[in-house]
């Protein structure tokens, strides 16, 4: 495929069942391998391995929840598999940001990074007050 006819749009769906049979995959693997006579070994290998692909799961999920929150940039993601059609639209698809969206984002992060430096540097917290009202009603 070439750059041309790629649509840079990444589709949850797709991405959704992706993630639906990698884990479908550790849950068939799960049930083959529960054979009791397996080598001991080869369990606790098995084990170890399980762990591993539902780590990696975990954290593809958190990474998708980081790219619909708007946080990561689709790009990030984005894979032939997962890969909208250039004519697919709607909710589901989401197109990875362009250079200058990128850097603004970036830009936005490092504004706020320093402003809480600053804050940090003035060793202010935050003020809190009381309004006492008085028998009449009125603020004091």
């Amino acid at each position: 495929m070439s750059n041309q006819s790629r649509s840079g749009k990444l589709s949850l769906s797709r991405e959704l069942l992706l993630l639906a049979g990698s884990a479908e995959a550790l849950r068939w693997a799960a049930e083959r391998h529960a054979d009791p006579s397996r080598p001991r070994d080869a369990l606790q290998h098995f084990a170890f391995a399980m762990a591993g692909g539902l780590l990696l799961l975990r954290d593809r999920l958190r990474q998708v929840e980081r790219v619909v929150m708007g946080i990561d940039n689709p790009a990030v993601i984005l894979c032939r598999a997962n890969e909208a059609d250039a004519c697919e639209e709607g909710p589901g698809v989401l197109r990875a940001w362009s250079a200058d969206e990128e850097v603004e984002r970036c830009a936005s992060e490092w504004r706020g990074a320093k402003n809480r430096l600053a804050w940090e540097k003035s060793d202010r917290s935050p003020q809190s007050f009381v309004l006492h009202k008085r028998p009449n009603g009125k603020n004091e």
